[in-house]
């Protein structure tokens, strides 16, 4: 009888372990679905880039865009310089630029105020025959 206890208990701890392990399971399956590691193909957009750095107050802003050779005919690249100010993000300086070719880039300084926080935010589009798409992004953030 005595080993029949001690079996049912090993067995007890060997279930609540496994259900404990389960629980464990899907709660990172729910982390890893609130920051999808899955990038997406676009059909005429190969590669964009928003690079941001300040320096001795100089702000350097760096974007660029990529399709693809034999499908895309032109692109469009609009950057905008933000600062943090009053708890929202404002626009204080604009740039846009269209390229009769499947890659592009725009390259800007701008002179900035110390004391505030600054990032690029940048909408790169692709055309062919006609149609488009677009994808945004969001710079690092710098403080400066």
């Amino acid at each position: 009888m005595c080993k029949r206890n001690v079996l049912c208990l090993i067995l007890g701890v060997l279930l609540y372990l496994s259900f404990s392990m389960v629980a464990y399971a899907d709660d990172s399956i729910w982390e890893e679905l609130k920051e999808p590691s899955i990038s997406i193909q676009m059909a005429y957009i190969n590669t964009t880039s928003n690079d941001f750095a300040i320096s001795a107050g100089q702000a350097y802003i760096s974007c660029s865009i990529k399709g693809y050779s034999d499908i895309t005919d032109n692109v469009t690249i609009y950057a905008n310089l933000q600062q943090y100010k009053n708890g929202s993000w404002v626009t204080i300086e604009s740039w846009s630029e269209t390229f009769n070719d499947y890659i592009g880039s725009i390259n800007k300084t701008y002179s900035v105020d110390k004391g505030y926080t600054y990032r690029v935010r940048a909408t790169f589009t692709a055309y062919s025959k006609g149609k488009s798409e677009s994808v945004s992004s969001t710079s690092n953030t710098v403080k400066y």
